[in-house]
């Protein structure tokens, strides 16, 4: 199979606008980080001096992974680690993403089991949450 994979909503717009053949499925982050500088200072009036995640980005994302036709898998759902961080961010994040995905779609999930068991926590997200049994 053959995927595109992005941080830009539009990308996968486009490319399923045009219908490129090739392509069998998108991996689309729900939060975009490749902004410019200029599309930052349009957003918050400046330029951040490291990575941030936009809480509307995911609702934006996921806005354009509901109206493409072929699979999607969506990436970091969890704020890049920052999202358990708030109180039931994690379980948050699950709901939101298979609340706001096509059954065809799916999430990938990255973790760091060091502090608590998040493979067992994350799956347990993914059953509850993604209809996985």
């Amino acid at each position: 199979l053959t995927g595109i994979s992005c941080h830009r909503p539009a990308v996968i717009e486009r490319v399923a606008e045009e219908d490129w053949p090739e392509v069998d499925l998108f991996m689309a982050c729900f939060y975009q980080m490749t902004r410019s500088e200029d599309e930052w200072e349009k957003l918050i009036g400046f330029q951040p001096l490291q990575w941030v995640f936009h809480r509307n980005d995911p609702e934006t994302m996921c806005r354009t992974i509901r109206s493409v036709k072929k699979p999607v898998l969506g990436f970091k759902i969890l704020a890049g680690g920052f999202a358990p961080d708030e109180k039931d961010g994690a379980e948050k994040a699950f709901a939101f993403a298979y609340q706001n995905i096509k059954a065809s779609d799916g999430v990938i999930v990255g973790f760091l089991p060091v502090f608590e068991d998040q493979i067992t926590q994350n799956a347990g997200f993914a059953v509850k949450y993604g209809g996985v049994s």
